[in-house]
């Protein structure tokens, strides 16, 4: 165990949010504080992790100061926009009213219990997965200590290995905790994750029931291999937590049409492109959604060419700033893409292949009883009562359940097109991407929500925000047409 800078990891934090919560007002979408709050610390955690990458690729020396001074910079352009969003939050403010009943308390306890063995352990240990130890650790441990990333660590063989050629987001995340916070310098990773939870939990209270919310969330939190990942530092939980941010605002896109969602969705997007590069495949599967969706509507053409070219083109910038910026000037070790790459695109048995290993292996099996607890199989239950129920899934229930098929389907077509991506290691944690998403749906699913308006109801409770949420109606619509609302108020009265 390595001592901590506690006042220096507060600084941090608060650095994360205000950089976060700016770029969050230059986009001006409406979300409640809470998740404004947390999305907001989630986007300037990851924003941060280039400033000791740029530094290095523009030639400057990785030193305490220098990354200090580009943390300060990097934060004060971004709250920039804090002007531009400023009336946006003064309005989720005003109109945010805290909800807490003390049934809340246990799955909260519970909850909290879990996220303090994982920070503590996160805390206390030092980085151990092989993944990290052969590749981004490393080489964060040598550019603290040489200012430089093409350091000592490439002096040795790597031909065992290709973790020196992933994305440089847990690089530049550890120099900057190990310079400032601990040696060790994992303890990001709590932030990143305490965000995600306070985020969810807020977002499925405006859905569904707090005891609902509460059950659920702890059914996620506690399937054994994601939990896994809150104590480890390595790209798969934290390329889940911003593809599923995404995906959330896009759902926010789909309701409201308002482009402001629809480009911080693809900002989103590529943000967790930027983690995980191979993330790009599975955003060229909304193809589908973006057609059935201007097929619906009679859109121009043009219309749906703009807007799938703009969600993949911020994605595209991130991969080829990892692939042809950073590699090339920060990384010694040479990388040959195109030899990861399938040689025989007509063998699409490769497919059929891994689509029956991740359901044998990873789902449907004890081994993936293990790995998931029984959260899928819940997700499949609720499902088809849902189905049975209402038998066509309403506007909200489609989104979602296109969000589940996406990773469904993706993870045995990145198998196709990159084969030497692993069942029991890479299709394994790319599965994690699928939970989260399962979560919104079952939020979102028509079974969940009148059983919250009942149990609402039964509670006499009146609030018209959850009424109008369950009805699938944005909660901003009343402060966008006050007047419609009240002439309702006084045909009542």
């Amino acid at each position: 165990m390595s001592e901590m800078n506690m006042l220096n990891f507060i600084i941090l934090l608060l650095a994360h949010l205000l950089c976060g919560v700016g770029i969050l007002g230059w986009f001006r979408v409406k979300m409640n504080p809470v998740m404004t709050l947390s999305l907001g610390t989630i986007i300037g955690l990851v924003v941060h992790s280039f400033v000791p990458i740029v530094q290095d690729m523009a030639g400057i020396r990785l030193t305490e100061k220098s990354v200090a001074i580009g943390i300060m910079v990097s934060t004060l352009v971004a709250m920039s926009g804090w002007y531009s969003g400023r009336k946006i939050f003064q309005e989720s403010v005003a109109e945010y009213q805290i909800n807490f009943k003390a049934y809340e308390l246990p799955f909260l306890a519970i909850i909290g219990f879990i996220l303090y063995v994982a920070a503590y352990r996160c805390y206390y240990f030092p980085v151990t997965p092989r993944d990290a130890l052969s590749g981004p650790e490393t080489i964060a441990k040598y550019a603290v200590k040489e200012g430089t990333l093409a350091n000592s660590f490439f002096n040795i063989n790597l031909e065992s290995t290709n973790n020196q050629h992933k994305s440089p987001y847990l690089i530049g995340l550890q120099i900057i905790y190990k310079f400032f916070v601990q040696t060790f310098g994992q303890v990001w990773l709590n932030t990143m994750v305490f965000s995600l939870i306070i985020f969810l939990y807020s977002a499925l209270k405006e859905k569904i029931h707090s005891i609902l919310a509460g059950l659920i969330l702890f059914l996620f939190i506690a399937t054994p291999e994601c939990f896994a990942y809150t104590l480890m530092i390595l790209y798969d939980y934290s390329n889940m937590v911003l593809y599923a941010m995404g995906a959330y605002v896009l759902s926010l896109y789909w309701n409201d049409r308002k482009n402001s969602q629809f480009w911080l969705a693809a900002f989103l997007f590529g943000l967790s492109t930027f983690i995980r590069t191979e993330t790009l495949i599975l955003l060229s599967l909304f193809l589908p959604l973006f057609f059935i969706d201007w097929y619906q509507k009679k859109y121009p053409l043009k219309k749906l060419v703009l807007g799938f070219g703009g969600l993949m083109g911020i994605s595209l910038l991130m991969y080829v700033f990892v692939m042809n910026f950073y590699l090339p000037i920060s990384i010694p070790s040479p990388l040959n893409v195109s030899g990861d790459l399938n040689k025989d695109w007509s063998n699409i048995g490769l497919f059929f292949t891994r689509f029956g290993e991740v359901n044998d292996r990873l789902i449907f099996s004890e081994f993936g009883v293990n790995l998931w607890n029984y959260f899928i199989y819940i997700f499949i239950f609720i499902l088809m009562v849902n189905t049975i129920i209402y038998r066509q899934p309403n506007k909200q229930e489609a989104f979602w359940l296109y969000m589940v098929l996406v990773i469904y389907l993706g993870i045995p077509l990145m198998y196709y097109i990159i084969p030497i991506l692993d069942l029991n290691n890479s299709s394994k944690r790319a599965m994690f991407k699928i939970l989260p998403l399962m979560l919104f749906y079952m939020a979102n699913s028509r079974l969940f929500t009148r059983i919250s308006q009942a149990v609402w109801n039964w509670e006499g409770l009146t609030k018209t925000t959850e009424y109008d949420v369950v009805k699938s109606i944005p909660p901003q619509t009343k402060a966008q047409n006050p007047k419609s609302s009240h002439k309702k108020k006084k045909g009542k009265h």
